[in-house]
């Protein structure tokens, strides 16, 4: 876990699914999660602050409990549809583990 410069937190995460970036409940309530296509920055940046040394949480699917959280809190989430080419049959492959990071940020 970090803290950012503003005060907020980034929660980090090793999802065996690949998650996409999804922040349109970051006004909502300070939420969003940084996947594929994203770029996160971290300590020892400037400003940001590691609050333990713990090692990313593995998890299956990071997205998934993402929008499990939002509904719980009570925001309405849209589900996510799969694109056609991000189908596992067409690359005949079912599962794999992906190095990207997710985060939770206040800030």
């Amino acid at each position: 876990m970090e803290q950012t410069p503003s005060g907020g937190l980034h929660l980090i995460f090793y999802s065996q699914v690949k998650p996409r970036s999804v922040s349109a409940y970051h006004n909502a309530c300070g939420l969003e999660l940084l996947g594929e296509g994203k770029l996160c920055i971290m300590a020892p940046s400037q400003g940001y602050k590691r609050l333990n040394n713990n090692s990313p949480t593995e998890v299956e699917n990071i997205e998934a409990l993402f929008c499990e959280a939002l509904e719980k809190a009570g925001v309405k989430v849209q589900k996510p549809t799969q694109a056609w080419f991000d189908q596992p049959e067409l690359s005949g492959i079912t599962s794999h583990i992906t190095g990207f990071q997710a985060f939770a940020s206040g800030g």
